[in-house]
């Protein structure tokens, strides 16, 4: 028997002070359905026609654990700019991730030269070194020279 048109009533809420412990009744329960939403009364939380092979709990650490990456993710300063930056102007998220991958492979001076030679360039000509340098980075990053 399912109860999910009827509540139970406590009446020990009427005596608060009662020394002895409540104990349930079995005809204290009262109709729901002739309230005013008896929609939300014909909820049951009890009902298990639904899932028979499954587990009342499922396991939603994977879940919580998404949620709180994106959580931590959108809220990282540094993520979320280079987030706007990667969408605001592609070419120059490329070109600075390049030029900061590329820096510990040279010397200062070498740097500075490159940093003055695309700064001379256009922009066809910047979307190639661009280009060239992420090829070798790749290629590095494999172990290729």
């Amino acid at each position: 028997m399912s109860f999910k048109n009827f509540k139970l009533v406590k009446t020990h809420k009427d005596k608060p002070y009662k020394d002895e412990p409540f104990k349930d009744q079995p005809n204290q329960f009262i109709d729901l359905t002739d309230k005013d939403k008896p929609q939300l009364a014909s909820l049951d939380y009890n009902d298990m026609t639904n899932s028979s092979d499954q587990p009342c709990q499922q396991d939603r650490s994977n879940e919580i654990r998404d949620m709180l990456n994106t959580i931590t993710k959108k809220t990282n300063q540094n993520y979320v700019t280079a987030v706007s930056k990667a969408k605001n102007d592609p070419l120059l998220f490329r070109k600075d991730r390049a030029l900061r991958q590329l820096r510990p492979t040279m010397s200062a001076d070498r740097f500075a030269d490159t940093l003055k030679a695309i700064a001379k360039m256009d922009a066809t000509q910047v979307l190639d070194w661009i280009i060239e340098a992420e090829r070798h980075l790749e290629r590095n990053r494999h172990g290729h020279k």
